[in-house]
């Protein structure tokens, strides 16, 4: 690779509501069966739901796969701004 890192992408997709794939996660802050915290390529991420359970967890590849009902997706940079829902930025 000639010395040049590969960047990762950050990506996530849900598939209705019940499965969601995370790409570009250096580090998985904490989780329960409410609320999983990530820190991706793309800040601190949150995804609140009910019976989240992590199917897949490979951080060395920055990969991250959840199941369970998902509500919500926020996001946060790394100075700590309050968090926005995903859709909430969509639609202003």
């Amino acid at each position: 690779m000639s010395g040049q890192i590969e960047r990762q992408v950050h990506e996530f997709c849900v598939k209705m509501r019940k499965e969601m794939n995370i790409t570009g996660v250096k580090e998985v802050e904490s989780f329960d069966e409410s609320c999983v915290i990530l820190h991706t390529q793309g800040g601190e991420m949150t995804i609140e739901g009910k019976d989240l359970r992590v199917g897949t967890l490979d951080v060395d590849h920055g990969l991250v796969i959840l199941s369970g009902r998902i509500d919500a997706v926020y996001y946060s940079n790394e100075q700590g701004e309050k968090k926005q829902g995903f859709f909430g930025r969509l639609l202003r």
